[in-house]
């Protein structure tokens, strides 16, 4: 059973890291076969996760075999075993329980839209449904249609969905020690890196397809952005925004503690600093950081600049409003502003006439959004259904007839015209709880690893949200998945990382 047990939890950990690498490389996974792929690998890591509680409830006791008069006893106690929280976490419990219930809310609502209804009910709870099928659908009297008009697209916008909650649920239940939460950290943040380096090479070498092979509109790859294996440069961007926060954590983790000695000269001091055990993987740490944010700079995305703009803000906030903390903030500071002036100042002029053009590029983003306004009051309640924006949107299209628009460049829009303000609710409603829940156990978190950890997380979760008002990155699978595992190793850092020694407020 113990063997049976290491395999198992070394499977999903390789296939967690698998995901990590896979994803981004398969340009984003948006093709339909990788998408198979990493649906297919998510829903198998949360089998094994099953089939290791299932084990590890109906395991024996120690005498090798239940009595057979008390089998319905013991049964039932598995069971109670099996969906009972631990112990030691009533709080973890009822966080993931809340969460559970909005989320399980928002799945039996799109569900609901892939029902087929009589045309009686389809006129009371969505009339612009009931429409669109008699103008521009396979429309039959007494046939019964589902409030999505593309069913198809909401089912695989479903899968989707379904295997991001599976990694969720497998990092939050079964990441508990510093060790394995660390080589998360590090898988995405060496990804990052190679990402970066793998970017400015196909950039140097360019011959107009992505990994050399794979062609694309030079229309997207026009000028001296980098976008590495995305294709679009804003998501690649959406990427590091969030990988930077989370490596500005384990930095400041591993930042050597610099302690101010009465009496003792500035040069000894320094000397102590260089001659940390910590210094080597801090500069490493610091070197990849260093390179992950150039790089965001490089692919010109204001709404990734922006992202990590606020970001960095609030990642200084929290950290120094811990005591614990703040002892390591002047250290980062002063990194940060080295970060700011051989990246940000050797590429001023670029990012300076790039918002110049703010108002001129953004026409075609404003122009779907006030057509998309358009969807959100013919389909106010329940929405056209999860995934068929595109389906919808042609009807609303009034600018740029050429351009097909498969997004609406605004994720919370989109949520609005997909699922409707019900639908809407549920989302932000699920996404406020997390993040609330755990930056209030933030604040009474002891260990430093979770402190440092649970700061870049929350951080990182800001970049997306602040990123996702002006594209669609949470519709990109692999960041998606980026998103949901780091909000599986913020919550783990939080909950699950048993407290050190070491305290501090």
């Amino acid at each position: 059973m113990i063997t049976t047990n290491k395999f198992i939890d070394t499977a999903i950990e390789k296939g967690i890291i698998l995901l990590l690498i896979f994803t981004p490389l398969a340009f984003g996974t948006v093709q339909p076969w990788s998408v198979a792929v990493m649906e297919i690998t998510a829903f198998s890591i949360f089998f094994l996760l099953i089939l290791k509680k299932c084990l590890q409830t109906f395991e024996q006791p120690a005498t090798g075999h239940y009595e057979k008069q008390n089998d319905a006893l013991s049964v039932r106690d598995a069971i109670t075993r099996f969906v009972t929280p631990r112990p030691e976490g009533p709080r973890q419990s009822q966080t993931l329980t809340c969460l559970f219930i909005l989320f399980a809310a928002l799945i039996l609502l799109i569900l609901f839209q892939m029902l087929p209804l009589p045309d009686f009910l389809l006129q009371i709870i969505s009339p612009a449904a009931l429409e669109t099928y008699r103008k521009f659908g396979d429309y039959a009297a007494g046939a019964f249609h589902p409030v999505s008009i593309n069913p198809y697209a909401t089912r695989q916008e479903l899968f989707k969905l379904l295997s991001y909650a599976a990694v969720f649920f497998v990092i939050a239940d079964h990441y508990r020690t510093r060790a394995q939460v660390n080589a998360l950290v590090k898988t995405i943040l060496y990804m990052g890196c190679f990402l970066v380096v793998f970017a400015v090479i196909q950039k140097m070498t360019w011959n107009g397809r992505v990994f050399w092979i794979y062609p694309v509109d030079e229309a997207l790859s026009t000028g001296m952005r980098i976008w590495g294996p995305y294709i679009n440069y804003n998501h690649f961007a959406g990427y590091m925004g969030m990988a930077i926060p989370l490596g500005m954590g384990l930095l400041l983790y591993t930042a050597p503690r610099v302690t101010a000695l009465p009496g003792v000269p500035l040069r000894k001091r320094i000397a102590r600093f260089l001659a940390s055990d910590k210094l080597a993987p801090f500069t490493l740490l610091f070197l990849i950081v260093l390179i992950m944010a150039a790089s965001l700079l490089m692919s010109l995305s204001r709404g990734g600049i922006l992202g990590f703009v606020f970001s960095s803000l609030f990642f200084a906030w929290i950290t120094h409003s811990r005591r614990s903390l703040r002892r390591k903030t002047a250290l980062i500071a002063v990194l940060a502003a080295v970060i700011f002036a051989a990246v940000v100042l050797a590429a001023w002029e670029r990012l300076e006439q790039r918002f110049a053009d703010l108002e001129q590029d953004h026409l075609s983003r404003l122009h779907v959004w006030e057509d998309s306004l358009g969807i959100v009051r013919d389909y106010p309640v329940l929405g056209t259904g999860l995934g068929t924006f595109e389906s919808a949107y042609m009807r609303y299209q009034t600018k740029m007839p050429r351009l097909l628009f498969d997004h609406a460049h605004n994720d919370y829009l989109e949520i609005v015209t997909d699922t409707g303000v019900i639908g809407f609710l549920f989302a932000m409603g699920m996404a406020l709880f997390f993040f609330l829940s755990l930056f209030k156990r933030w604040k009474k978190k002891h260990s430093m690893f979770g402190k440092c950890i649970g700061a870049g997380g929350l951080s990182a979760c800001i970049a997306i949200s602040v990123h996702s008002f002006t594209d669609f990155n949470l519709h990109i699978p692999a960041n998606a998945l980026l998103l949901t595992v780091i909000a599986g190793i913020t919550y783990a850092a939080v909950y699950n990382v048993s407290e050190s020694r070491e305290h501090g407020a």
